[in-house]
């Protein structure tokens, strides 16, 4: 019993925001002051809309049949004469509606009358006055509509422009592991070329050492003494040479090295960040997925 008494407030709330989604356009009747006197007015609340889209659209909603009169701006009031609403009535008829910015909303407020004295409300006629509503209603359906495809559009956009920073992401760690594999073939080549150039100068050490012993045996300032000095400076250059190239190796890997290290701190970095991206994505896929509810229940 404990357990039903739980459930049954949930489904209570439940319905009610059911309801509440499916039926959140509502028209009143209010009465207001206008251009022609203190008269009852549709005013109905149109959610996510801009005051410029739902102005030029109401122009364009109101104006039927063979009317060769436009919507005219008088102050704040939008006015239009002898417009064919026959739905409402098979005379012509005369509209003036205000339109402004309401909380997170666009309040759109239009009398009807068919001679500027008798104005469309629910104790002059009631069923000119259901009809009236629902003219309103669906022009606030639509732009309510139109707004939240333009929502749902800027969330897919938001969506679109994270995964695509997320596939921006994988590329760069995919970039990082190669750059770290073609460090470590550098490094493999050069590791190689060390113990190649080790070899060379141990034989060419051996070398200076022999031409040293070459060149003391032999009698100063005679012309074998010299080339035999010019042969012994030839080889020392070479050991230098040698030397010097594999400083240079053991340079360059200690750079392959620092640079893989730096790589691999970038893949720890993105890393992070991809799981960012996700967490984001979901999160942006659960929000498209409650517009798009938001629209299914438009009613």
């Amino acid at each position: 019993m404990q357990h039903i008494k739980l459930i049954i407030p949930g489904i209570f709330i439940l319905l009610v925001n059911l309801v509440f989604a499916q039926d959140s356009l509502n028209v009143s009747q209010v009465e207001k002051a206008m251009s022609h006197g203190t008269h009852i007015g549709f005013t109905i609340d149109i959610p996510q809309a801009k005051l410029k889209d739902v102005v030029n659209a109401w122009k364009k909603y109101i104006k039927r049949g063979e009317t060769k009169a436009s919507v005219e701006s008088n102050e704040d009031e939008y006015q239009i004469s002898g417009t064919a609403l026959t739905n409402i009535s098979a005379q012509p008829m005369n509209v003036y509606t205000t339109i402004k910015e309401a909380e997170k909303a666009i309040r759109i407020t239009s009398f009807f009358t068919e001679d500027d004295s008798n104005f469309i409300s629910t104790s002059l006629n009631a069923e000119k006055a259901s009809a009236t509503e629902k003219l309103m209603k669906d022009f606030a359906r639509m732009q309510y509509r139109l707004a939240v495809e333009n929502e749902l559009n800027d969330e897919t956009k938001n969506l679109e422009k994270l995964e695509n920073e997320k596939e921006d992401l994988i590329n760069d760690n995919e970039k990082s592991n190669k750059n770290i594999s073609e460090y470590e073939r550098k490094i493999d080549r050069a590791k190689a070329e060390i113990e190649s150039n080790g070899s060379e100068q141990s034989k060419r050490r051996a070398d200076v050492a022999n031409q040293k012993e070459i060149v003391r045996s032999t009698t100063p300032k005679t012309e074998t003494y010299d080339l035999e000095e010019k042969k012994l400076n030839s080889l020392e250059k070479e050991l230098k040479k040698l030397e010097k190239q594999g400083e240079n190796l053991h340079s360059d890997i200690d750079g392959w090295n620092s640079d893989i290290r730096s790589e691999k701190r970038k893949i720890e970095k993105t890393d992070d960040e991809i799981k960012e991206k996700k967490e984001a994505m979901s999160k942006q896929k659960d929000h498209v997925k409650d517009v798009k509810e938001k629209m299914l229940n438009i009613r």
